[in-house]
């Protein structure tokens, strides 16, 4: 992949991977990959066959080195566009946050800055025991992005993010699993192997129940106190739809269901 195409959507079966692609530049994220982001994801939302999205490197030892350098140092001198790449970035996190289909964040080696606000907008993340996670915003003068900080908080704590966004000091991934910033971390020779088990039985099971619940999170994280009622409605429809009769039916058979719902 060329500069102009840092990102890698690859599609297998019930899974799409979006992967950071540059490895001659670290895994550092330029404007082009923000830029590239949001069409990428409406592809994988919208392809019927795709039940998970995974976002993930394309080299096992660095998910994101962090901004681009020589980005930033042009950014230094132009205001408009350290503004223009903010907004750039402000969309694509919010098109991966919003994405309707689940989403799994594979961390290994570096996670930093712009890639640890990639891996914070998923749904899930899961690292391998080299990883390594933090916002150094603090070691340059500059500020990390605000939906980083915003989603770090809702993941940890005000307090936890707080020193990581003060010190800018990298996590070890047993440090981000204990303090809830990961959900589990597996060694490196299990790790795909692990992650794989995991995807297989998340595509294994009503996609209308997890995307329902994913809605319910979502609405949750905006502060709803009360459900919402095209949740509530979503919740009725489940008792007419495909995958709850096919449950039943699974059940009075002595099988596993094969859910239908896309």
């Amino acid at each position: 992949m060329t500069d102009a195409s840092p990102l890698l959507l690859r599609r297998e079966g019930e899974v799409a991977r979006l992967c950071l692609d540059r490895p001659a530049h670290g895994q550092t994220i330029s404007r082009a990959t923000w830029r590239a982001l949001p069409g990428l994801l409406a592809q994988a939302d919208a392809a019927a066959e795709v039940k998970v999205v995974i976002v993930q490197s394309t080299t096992p030892a660095c998910f994101s080195a962090g901004a681009d350098p020589v980005e930033l140092a042009d950014m230094a001198v132009n205001a408009d566009r350290a503004r223009a790449a903010g907004a750039e970035a402000q969309m694509a996190l919010a098109a991966l946050a919003g994405l309707a289909k689940p989403s799994i964040a594979l961390v290994r080696g570096l996670c930093l800055d712009g890639g640890c606000a990639i891996a914070l907008a998923c749904d899930l993340r899961f690292a391998d025991d080299s990883a390594r996670i933090g916002i150094t915003a603090a070691r340059t003068g500059l500020l990390p992005e605000f939906a980083a900080v915003r989603a770090l908080a809702a993941r940890v704590g005000p307090a936890r993010a707080a020193d990581m966004a003060f010190s800018g000091r990298l996590l070890a991934a047993s440090e981000a699993e204990r303090i809830g910033l990961v959900e589990d971390v597996w060694p490196d020779h299990a790790f795909d192997a692990a992650a794989g088990e995991y995807v297989a039985a998340l595509c294994g099971v009503s996609q209308y129940s997890v995307r329902g619940a994913k809605a319910m999170l979502r609405a949750i994280a905006g502060g709803a106190t009360v459900e919402p009622p095209r949740l509530r409605e979503l919740t009725v429809q489940a008792y007419a739809g495909v995958d709850f009769h096919e449950a039943g039916a699974a059940l009075a058979q002595g099988r596993n269901p094969a859910f239908k719902w896309r």
